[in-house]
C-alpha cells in the first residue's frame, strides 16, 4: 500500500466504494456481491484483487471482508465526499464567516443547514430553540437582538442556563448606551460572564452543552440587519474540539465588561 501514491489509492476506493460499503456489516461470498452490486463475477474478482493489493480487503475460498485498514479508510471517503458536497453547497456563504471563525474540514458531513432562502425568520429561530434547551452556551457574538434577548432572559434571570459571551465593542457600547440596567443586572449573575471581544465580527460560533452533550453552532449574518442568514450545526467530536479550542483563544485575546467605561 505504502508503494502507492495517495491519489490512486483515493482513484481506487473512489471506483470500489460501492463494494467496501457492502462489505461494512460483515464479510460476503463473491456471488452475494455479484447480485447487490449488480456487476458481472470478473468485476467483483478484479475488485477484490485492487483491494486485497492495498491491504484493504481479504478474501479467503471466495468470502470476502473488510480489513481494519479497509474499514477506517472507508469511512474516511465517505466523511471526506459528504463533507465535499456540504462545501460546495455552502460555498455562497461561507466566505461570510470571519477569519477566526471558519472552520477545519472536520466540521463537515453531518452538518444541519438552515438558511433564510425559504424562510427569512428560520435561522433565528432555530439558534433561539438551541438557546432554550441548553443548560450553557458559551459564545463569541456581536449584539445580541432584542427580541433574542427576551426570549433568554428569563432562563438567564432564573439560573437554568449559564452563558459565557463575548461581545464586540460596539456591541458593548450598544448596551452601556441603550440597555445600561439590564447590563448590570446580567453582570451581576454568578453564572453569566460577559466579555469584550477586540474586533468586529458579522458571524457567531456558539457552543451549546445539553445534558451533557456538546453541539456547535455557526451563524452567518446580515451585515445591515444583523439577522442571521445561515445557521450551521453539528455535534461532531471534531468540531466541539475546534469550538473549545476557538472559544478559548478567543477569552483570552477578550477582557471583562463593566456597566461603565473602564
Amino acid at each position: 500500500m505504502s508503494g502507492d501514491s495517495p491519489a490512486a489509492v483515493w482513484e481506487l476506493v473512489a471506483r470500489r466504494a460501492a463494494l467496501l460499503d457492502e462489505l461494512q456489516d460483515g464479510p460476503r461470498e463473491k456471488r452475494t456481491l455479484v447480485s447487490a452490486l449488480s456487476v458481472s463475477r470478473s468485476t467483483v474478482d478484479r475488485a477484490v484483487t485492487e483491494l486485497s493489493a492495498l491491504g484493504l480487503v481479504a478474501d479467503a475460498d471466495g468470502r470476502v471482508r473488510s480489513t481494519a485498514a479497509g474499514d477506517l479508510v472507508s469511512t474516511l471517503y465517505r466523511d471526506a465526499t459528504a463533507g465535499v458536497d456540504e462545501l460546495l453547497t455552502l460555498a455562497p456563504y461561507l466566505d461570510a464567516l470571519d477569519d477566526v471563525f471558519r472552520p477545519p474540514p472536520s466540521f463537515f458531513g453531518e452538518t444541519t443547514v438552515v438558511t433564510a432562502d425559504d424562510d427569512a425568520h428560520a435561522p433565528g429561530e432555530r439558534l433561539v430553540e438551541a438557546f432554550l434547551t441548553a443548560d450553557r452556551c458559551r459564545l463569541v457574538r456581536g449584539t445580541i437582538r432584542p427580541v433574542f434577548a427576551a426570549e433568554v432572559r428569563e432562563r438567564m434571570f432564573n439560573g437554568s442556563l449559564a452563558i459565557e459571551v463575548a461581545l464586540c465593542p460596539d456591541s458593548v457600547e450598544v448596551m452601556r448606551s441603550y440597555h445600561g440596567t439590564d447590563l448590570q443586572q446580567v453582570l451581576d449573575l454568578t453564572h453569566v460572564t460577559v466579555r469584550a471581544y477586540p474586533d468586529s465580527l458579522h458571524s457567531g460560533l456558539f457552543l451549546f452543552e445539553t445534558d451533557g452533550a456538546s453541539s456547535v453552532r455557526l451563524s452567518i449574518h446580515d451585515r445591515t440587519t444583523d439577522r442571521v442568514r445561515v445557521l450551521l450545526g453539528t455535534d461532531r467530536p471534531a468540531a466541539v474540539a475546534w469550538a473549545e479550542r476557538t472559544l478559548r483563544e478567543a477569552h483570552e485575546r477578550s477582557s471583562p465588561v463593566t456597566a461603565e467605561p473602564s
